[in-house]
């Protein structure tokens, strides 16, 4: 997790899916090819062994992909590949799809695509990509919540493949008290976490590492207390 959450040269908005199901991997498979068309960012999507080697049947009516709409537009004469905009996302097009010249560069560049060390474009053009985030986050999955989870004294949190695990252990347990909150995507952070989880004395983060990346992020993000990690 902490691998694809802080990597890179720099700052720049990711999104990362975790999920804990093929049903749901599903889902946060074709949310990641979604997000990363619209958004223009790389995307991650985390499985484990466990996941992989599971075998499950799941109801096709039940599958659906996030969106097939296509975020290629077709450029104008004077075409600006990063133009800078409120939300963030530069118009993407793409050479012979319009009369724009389309420049692109992996340095900083200017709205034309042409490198820069002005420290002025520099600003703009970073301040421009970080913008994305507020999008990014507003589109974020949805955590999954026990019906009991406004009665619980405790709550248990995962993300990835323990989901099924904790489901089948509460289940065994039949205690009213635990309840369970599950992230398909992990970051960024949906805002309904927060609420699930802000009013719970007890919350215990059960995950597949050895210090409790996910909860030193939801400690951060939603300014939380872990009670535990598992």
């Amino acid at each position: 997790l902490n691998l694809v959450l802080y990597a890179g040269h720099g700052e720049f908005p990711r999104a990362i899916f975790a999920p804990g199901s093929p049903e749901e991997a599903f889902h946060a498979m074709t949310q990641a090819f979604f997000i990363a068309d619209k958004y223009q960012i790389p995307v991650f999507v985390l499985t484990d062994q466990y996941l992989l080697d599971s075998v499950t049947t799941v109801s096709s009516k039940d599958l659906k992909a996030a969106s097939n709409k296509q975020h290629i537009v077709e450029t104008a004469k004077n075409y600006e590949r990063y133009a800078l905009s409120k939300d963030g996302v530069s118009p993407r097009g793409i050479p012979g799809h319009g009369r724009g010249l389309v420049g692109v560069d992996s340095d900083e560049h200017d709205t034309l695509g042409h490198i820069t060390e002005s420290h002025l474009v520099r600003l703009e053009q970073h301040g421009k990509r970080l913008r994305k985030h507020v999008g990014i986050a507003k589109e974020a999955l949805s955590p999954v919540a026990s019906a009991n989870l406004k009665k619980a004294k405790t709550v248990i949190v995962t993300w990835g493949s323990n989901f099924g695990v904790v489901e089948e252990v509460l289940d065994i347990l039949a205690d009213e008290y635990f309840a369970h909150v599950h992230f398909p995507q992990v970051y960024p952070l949906p805002a309904e976490g927060k609420k699930m989880l802000s009013k719970t004395k007890t919350i215990v983060v059960v995950e597949n590492n050895a210090v409790g990346q996910f909860a030193d992020l939801l400690g951060r993000e939603y300014g939380i207390h872990i009670s535990e990690r598992i």
